[in-house]
């Protein structure tokens, strides 16, 4: 019998929503052995993406070096590392809870790429164009868990977290992904749950995000 592919579930938003402390504490209410954490590219200790995003980072944490196509294929290829590699498993996981996924590398990357100031709908094709690239070596994640926030309260986190104010061409990309995160879940409901933290008890926003994949899974496995 052919085993049961694993749920592929990326957990997407702006700088400072807190997308990697919340889906740690998702991971929490898994069973050892059931998952599998694949973790963002700027912290991963894997040597080869450590490579690469040291390459493109240059001292932006934004990951500009002036060259965005070079930039979106690097980011690309080490997504499809990620999903070949989970997939070579022997015993492979029942879920997969990706923190940042290929929703992220579109988003940013066409941001990035178009402009900030440019037209939504050039973005927008950008954007599609990065997706439909990527699906061509991976397929989609199942599920994406979309996290929202006031804008201010995340940048305000992202700043603390990196220890340095966030600039105004910094909080204009951040502003541009969070109008492009918006607009992408609405446009692609099936896939893109929301789930807007803001004034939320943590606890209750990771129990929103345990129940959203159980329920993308089709029930506990």
């Amino acid at each position: 019998m052919t085993a049961r592919a694993p749920l592929w579930c990326s957990v997407e938003g702006i700088n400072g929503v807190g997308k990697t402390h919340l889906l740690g504490k998702v991971a929490q209410r898994f069973p050892a052995g059931e998952y599998a954490m694949v973790a963002e590219l700027t912290d991963t200790r894997d040597a080869v993406p450590s490579k690469v995003i040291a390459a493109l980072s240059g001292g932006d944490t934004f990951l500009r070096t002036g060259h965005p196509r070079t930039e979106t294929l690097a980011l690309l290829g080490l997504k499809v590392r990620e999903y070949e590699q989970i997939h070579a498993l022997p015993d492979p996981p029942a879920v997969v809870l990706e923190d940042r996924g290929v929703d992220t590398v579109a988003i940013y990357q066409a941001a990035i790429w178009g402009g900030t100031d440019a037209i939504a709908a050039l973005r927008d094709q950008l954007a599609d164009l990065i997706t439909a690239t990527a699906a061509i070596w991976r397929p989609p994640p199942d599920r994406v868990l979309l996290l929202v926030d006031d804008i201010d309260a995340c940048v305000a986190r992202y700043a603390r977290r990196r220890g340095s104010p966030v600039t105004t061409e910094e909080r204009a990309l951040i502003e541009c992904a969070d109008r492009m995160y918006r607009d992408r879940a609405h446009r692609d409901s099936r896939r893109f749950r929301v789930i807007d933290r803001a004034g939320r008890d943590e606890a209750a926003v990771v129990e929103q995000m345990f129940g959203e994949i159980i329920e993308a899974a089709g029930g506990p496995r």
